[in-house]
């Protein structure tokens, strides 16, 4: 019963979180218009995110390895909550920049704990379950973009809206701490000279740390190309009409979805790495078929493709992480790998836009197949090494 309720706690999390993301994304424009920011302005404010992001990981990653994941998730969705409270202040571009850089520490507050927990939910459950906590995001992100929808339909002004939705999940979050596991620190001595030791043994890894790290970038970046170019590959490379075009992000949501809802059994079968290596080999292919242009519904096909082999690479990634290393670090291991895989969803995709300049988009793709054949290679460097 205990992991029972932990599980559905932390799938609440991951849900709560993603819907939070989701009522921000969809009031972007509104925000665009209100501080009268130009697109340039606008996408320089938004990497905010993914610098507050990368700081706070790294100050999560020592909580959850002195004090606990638990504790950690649940004081992190207190800092989550606030941040999205305070979108209610933006009324120029310095507060919408701030609102940014705080939404970003916000939610990386509750992501590398709540992640990390996930693993202790995981060991407690005694089967693959850790690929399920990642489709409830997704799910979270439906509902976010719903509700943010309907206070834009309901004309529900961001001063007042932002701080219900914010201060609600921040109440919500606290009240499902009591649900999570006992706190595991895997600090379990004071000893200057022995954590001294410590983070010099765990020194070793750190390749280990940085190329996963780098896959996992790799990982997010092709996320990313889908989540910030498919209804412009539609419209402009297919030739679809806006309100069709939006169906390949849509197909591409629900197959990551229906996939991260039934991964897990196949992790329990063949174990994470052949779930990263084809899983990126695959994505790499599709992506191929793209650079070649068939019909409307072909191309939505190829999207939910997509979603289907790419959603097990970076949640198994951020497993692979999460157990890398001396004990005492495994916090701070997953912390650096997740933020280096948060920065690059913000930031690689960009990298398609700026191909465009040379290319048609479709051509533009490549990008995307190395970074899945490059992914695909690391997990055969990551297996040697491991084994």
């Amino acid at each position: 019963m205990v992991v029972a309720k932990a599980r559905i706690a932390v799938s609440a999390y991951f849900a709560i979180q993603g819907s939070a993301l989701g009522l921000v994304a969809v009031h972007i424009p509104s925000f665009e218009e209100k501080t009268g920011v130009s697109f340039a302005t606008l996408g320089f404010l938004l990497m905010l995110a993914g610098v507050g992001g990368f700081i706070a990981m790294q100050v999560m990653g020592w909580f959850i390895d002195h004090v606990g994941s638990g504790s950690a998730t649940r004081y992190g969705s207190l800092v989550a909550g606030v941040a999205v409270a305070f979108f209610a202040l933006v009324n120029d571009p310095i507060t919408l920049g701030l609102a940014f850089f705080f939404l970003g520490v916000g939610l990386s507050a509750v992501d590398v704990p709540v992640n990390s927990h996930s693993l202790q939910v995981e060991e407690a459950h005694g089967k693959p379950i850790f690929n399920q906590f990642h489709a409830f995001w997704s799910i979270g992100g439906f509902i976010g973009s719903a509700a943010g929808s309907a206070f834009l339909a309901l004309s529900v002004p961001i001063e007042t809206g932002f701080p219900i939705y914010g201060f609600s999940i921040a109440l919500i979050c606290w009240l499902l701490g009591s649900w999570l596991l006992e706190d595991k620190p895997n600090v379990t001595h004071r000893d200057k000279a022995q954590s001294k030791q410590s983070s010099k043994e765990n020194r070793a890894v750190l390749g280990l740390v940085i190329l996963i790290g780098a896959m996992g970038a790799s990982g997010a970046t092709m996320e990313g190309i889908a989540n910030d170019w498919s209804a412009l590959y539609l419209t402009s490379i297919v030739g679809a009409e806006p309100a069709v075009a939006a169906w390949g992000l849509a197909a591409f949501s629900l197959g990551m979805t229906a996939a991260r809802l039934s991964i897990d059994f196949l992790v329990g079968k063949i174990g994470r790495m052949p779930i990263i290596r084809y899983g990126s080999i695959l994505s790499a292919l599709v992506l191929v078929a793209m650079m070649f242009p068939s019909s409307i519904g072909v191309s939505i096909f190829l999207w939910a493709l997509l979603g289907i082999f790419l959603a097990g690479v970076v949640p198994q990634l951020f497993a692979l992480a999460g157990r890398l290393g001396k004990p005492s670090h495994h916090g701070r291991n997953m912390s650096r790998v997740v933020g280096i895989t948060y920065l690059a969803a913000l930031a690689g995709p960009s990298v398609i836009g700026l191909l465009t300049i040379f290319v048609p988009l479709n051509t533009a793709f490549i990008f995307g197949v190395l970074l899945g054949v490059w992914v695909a290679s690391g997990s055969i460097i990551l297996a040697r090494v491991r084994t």
